[in-house]
């Protein structure tokens, strides 16, 4: 597992580590998911769309501005769960990984999102979009 804790969080108050925890300050989070099962996110646009491109399900912890709308779109999508920031804890945490993980539902779900947003064209098929939209005058 890695936890990411951001610069200026005190490593310290999280007590004894177990050994498969790999703590860090930064990482390049599209190595990361690349190789992930799961993804424990506040629920910021890119950071879901990232996940879900590299077909590794979410819970949103949302904190502010419109994570709480992400996370329920993602709940209302079967593409994870979220988790109210009040109410998390290791147990919570646990369970709603747990379940996310045993639901082939939502691998599914996650798989074939996944395949929509590759074959969209990304990028630069947005681009090509606005530029046929703005030349059509």
């Amino acid at each position: 597992m890695v936890l990411l804790v951001g610069r200026d969080f005190d490593q310290a108050k999280l007590g004894r580590i177990p050994e498969d925890i790999f703590i860090h300050q930064s990482v390049d989070q599209l190595t990361v998911l690349e190789r992930a099962d799961l993804f424990i996110t506040h629920g910021g646009m890119n950071s879901v769309n990232e996940a879900l491109y590299y077909k590794v399900p979410v819970v949103v912890v949302p904190m502010a501005d419109d994570q709480p709308t992400v996370g329920a779109r993602i709940a209302e999508l079967g593409l994870g769960t979220v988790v109210r920031r009040k109410k998390i804890n290791g147990q919570t945490l646990g369970r709603a990984a747990s379940m996310i993980l045993a639901d082939k539902q939502i691998a599914d779900n996650v798989n074939r999102i996944s395949e929509d947003m590759r074959k969209s064209g990304g990028n630069e098929q947005i681009v090509k979009d606005l530029d046929h939209i703005l030349n059509q005058t």
